[in-house]
C-alpha cells in the first residue's frame, strides 16, 4: 500500500509531527511512528493481525487513527488504495477529539 501525507509537500500537515519528534529527542518514539507508518505501507488494513494488536482503529467508516505510543495520526485509505495521512495529535484522552476527527473529515474531502 502507497502511504502519501495530504499535502505532499515539505509543508504538509505532519510536517509538524516530525518537528516534534526531533525536538522531543525520544528516539524510541521517533522510531516506533516510522516503523507503525512502515507497517501501513506492507500491511495496510490488515496490520492488526500481521504487526501489532491495536496498532491502529477505526474512528468512522472511512477514518481511521495509528496508534503508536502517545501519538496518534488519523488516515483514510482512497478507491485506489492508498493511505492519506490527514493530521496528527498527542493522545490526551481516551476519546478521540472531535475538532481532530473534523479537521481529518475536511481534508479527506478535498482528496477523496
Amino acid at each position: 500500500m502507497i502511504v502519501n501525507q495530504y499535502p505532499n509537500e515539505d509543508a504538509g500537515l505532519l510536517s509538524s509531527l516530525w518537528d516534534y519528534l526531533k525536538m522531543s529527542g525520544n528516539q524510541g518514539l521517533y522510531n516506533q511512528v516510522n516503523r507503525h507508518l512502515d507497517m501501513l505501507g506492507v500491511h495496510g488494513l490488515k496490520m492488526n493481525q500481521e504487526f501489532k494488536r491495536n496498532s491502529f482503529k477505526r474512528i468512522e467508516e472511512d477514518l481511521y487513527e495509528l496508534r503508536p505510543d502517545y501519538i496518534r495520526i488519523i488516515f483514510t485509505i482512497d478507491k485506489m488504495g492508498v493511505a492519506w495521512l490527514l493530521t496528527w495529535f498527542k493522545k490526551e484522552s481516551n476519546e478521540t477529539p472531535l475538532s481532530e476527527i473534523d479537521k481529518a473529515r475536511k481534508i479527506k474531502n478535498k482528496i477523496c
